[in-house]
């Protein structure tokens, strides 16, 4: 009877294969590509942030700021929450994109109009043609979960009609009782 393989006996056999170390090495050639054009793609994001008042405190990832990094922090940005709202709406990547939607998913952005900016936003992604995409409309309807106000709730029950939007319709439905609940009435203007 043959003795089976260990993982380290197989993980050194697999590094010894030009096929394997070809595939693995193109792989991380295109990680390093789709990251750098990422980090070109959020640039105009990145400065008008920091003009804005990037808290000195957040913390980096890296050497460039990022807008992850907002997601990622526990710093209060409250001032910063127009700018990103502005720049959820321009043709950025959608990585970049669901980066904005996340970084607007703080309770400083209940009441303000950030919430419609996003439900717009989600009209937008009917049918996505890709996973960043598909990514992005989950992160805007979780995002529309965390802030969104009893005003969206008709939007989005058309929303629930629509069968473009069938492969969304758990979410949808979750987020049409999170905007009844008690606390999420329309904000005064």
């Amino acid at each position: 009877m043959k003795r089976e393989q260990t993982a380290k006996e197989f993980m050194d056999e697999l590094e010894k294969d030009p096929e394997y170390r070809a595939r693995t090495a193109e792989k991380e050639r295109q990680w390093a590509q789709f990251t750098e054009m990422l980090r070109k793609d959020e640039e105009p994001l990145v400065r008008a942030l920091t003009a804005a008042g990037w808290p000195e405190n957040v913390r980096q990832c890296d050497d460039t700021r990022s807008v992850w990094d907002l997601v990622n922090t526990a710093v209060s940005y409250p001032h910063l929450l127009a700018v990103l709202a502005d720049h959820i709406t321009r043709p950025y990547h959608f990585r970049t994109k669901e980066g904005i939607a996340r970084a607007l998913t703080v309770r400083e952005a209940r009441g303000t109009p950030v919430p419609r900016v996003l439900l717009e936003e989600l009209k937008k992604e009917a049918e996505p043609k890709d996973v960043h995409e598909s990514s992005y409309r989950w992160c805007l309807i979780n995002a529309l979960v965390l802030i969104g106000d009893s005003s969206m709730t008709e939007d989005v029950r058309q929303l629930m009609k629509d069968p473009r939007y069938a492969p969304v319709r758990r979410d949808l439905q979750r987020l049409a009782r999170a905007l009844c609940r008690p606390g999420r009435r329309t904000p005064r203007t």
